[in-house]
């Protein structure tokens, strides 16, 4: 019964064991000097203060743990399992922490603090608190993980889930330089603090993915991707592949063509939502693609608002959905616009659904000049007028040569109509190659 403490120096050259099971129980080695294997088994809490490296051989802890080396890593060589909460420090001279034990369970909050690169492996549910690392970071949970702090690296930056994902309100994760991926295997991903990458990509994968209102990620001009790989939506708050933008008008300007990223968002078998406000920025990037194979693009009531600049020779946007895409055009029109003659008056649709069998809610935002816009950019709804053909007068693999010689994005609805903006009245005979010569478009 009683609890183990040291009041010197505890030296020992080969392996050590320290038990404290019985009541009061505890262990306290605040000045060991060990080159061996440490165990360490009791009902209460476990402090160690290592002068040189530390390896946990297979230990037992009833309340928390506390272990640090003051110089070298920790490592485990045996399981280690702490029901309180747990906290690594490896600060000094080859510091590092390697717990990656298939068979480790960490029932408490986990820390994690070193100069060097950190890996840490649970059997099962894991949670993340804060924790700083001088180089990369690699967090795997057997079961479901949650990130309750905020979280550095300087190095690449990865958390995986055999289940779900959580990162709670108010938390930060930061990568300084590194790439930042969250995968969520078997569960939903639930993003309610935010993302940062100083140049790095980040990629989020999940069976669906929410963001909150205004949860972010920025990149600083790394590519951006979101997976959805079940049968769930992808709600978006907000991504920024451009510059650093803080205020609303900031977000609302156009990134930098030469240093801003891509962004990518896939939900595989739902629909990409917006998490935001109607008017709130959801992505901000130099080329953006969104695919919805077999669901929708943003509502009616909240269309996705994107930003994007004209890059040359580029399409800056790209869409593909199955049931309808509704898009806050008010940023587009100025986006693609460019100075010189007008040469035709256009009206652009403003959260149109693009898969709709009919294009309504068309907003006069004046003229541009599609003169002036690069061959390659394709705006993301339709224009007013469009020819419309019907279901049978066109071919998918002829819909691609279409767009090619219209240079626009060509359109086919729901009920297999194809619609093609026009912006010259005589568009229609500048594509003889996929249009049938006997057929003649209606103009509406």
């Amino acid at each position: 019964a009683g609890a183990i403490t040291d009041s010197g120096a505890v030296d020992v050259t080969g392996t050590s064991g320290f038990t404290a099971n019985g009541l009061a129980g505890a262990i306290t080695l605040d000045t060991l000097q060990s080159n061996g294997a440490v165990t360490l088994n009791t009902v209460g809490s476990a402090t160690v203060v290592n002068d040189s490296a530390l390896d946990l051989s297979a230990s037992t802890v009833g309340v928390d743990l506390l272990a640090t080396a003051t110089a070298g890593a920790i490592t485990d060589s045996g399981a280690v399992d702490v029901t309180g909460t747990s906290g690594f420090t490896a600060i000094g001279a080859g510091g590092g922490i390697d717990l990656t034990n298939a068979q480790n369970d960490f029932t408490g909050v986990v820390t994690l603090t070193t100069t060097g690169a950190a890996a840490l492996v649970d059997s099962n549910d894991l949670t993340l608190g804060d924790s700083t690392v001088g180089s990369t970071l690699d967090v795997t949970a057997g079961g479901a993980l949650t990130q309750s702090g905020d979280v550095s690296s300087s190095g690449n930056l990865t958390l995986t889930a055999a289940s779900s994902l959580t990162m709670e309100s108010g938390t930060t994760t930061d990568s300084a330089g590194g790439n930042i991926t969250y995968t969520a295997s078997g569960g939903s991903l639930t993003q309610n603090g935010n993302i940062a990458s100083q140049g790095g990509s980040v990629s989020v994968d999940g069976s669906t993915i929410t963001m909150a209102a205004n949860a972010r990620t920025d990149s600083l001009g790394g590519e951006i991707t979101y997976l959805t790989t079940g049968n769930g939506n992808l709600v978006v708050g907000l991504l920024n592949a451009g510059d650093n933008a803080t205020t609303a008008a900031e977000l609302n300007a156009l990134p930098p063509v030469a240093t801003s990223g891509t962004v990518r968002l896939t939900a595989t078998n739902g629909s990409i939502l917006s998490g935001n406000g109607v008017g709130e920025v959801n992505v901000r990037a130099g080329v953006i693609e969104l695919a919805a194979p077999t669901g929708s693009i943003g509502t009616s009531d909240t269309p996705l608002k994107l930003i994007v600049p004209l890059i040359t020779g580029v399409p800056t946007i790209t869409i593909t959905s199955a049931l309808g895409a509704t898009i806050d055009n008010s940023q587009l029109a100025e986006v693609n616009q460019v100075a010189g003659n007008v040469i035709e008056p256009a009206r652009i649709a403003v959260g149109v659904a693009v898969g709709a069998s009919v294009i309504s809610a068309l907003e006069d935002i004046g003229f541009i000049d599609w003169a002036g816009l690069d061959p390659d950019v394709r705006l993301v709804d339709c224009l007013e007028p469009c020819i419309k053909l019907p279901a049978d007068q066109i071919e998918d693999e002829e819909l691609a040569g279409l767009r090619d010689a219209t240079r626009m994005l060509v359109i086919r609805t729901v009920d297999g109509t194809v619609l093609v903006p026009v912006f010259d009245q005589h568009m229609a005979r500048r594509s003889p190659e996929v249009l049938d010569a006997d057929y003649e478009p209606v103009l509406d």
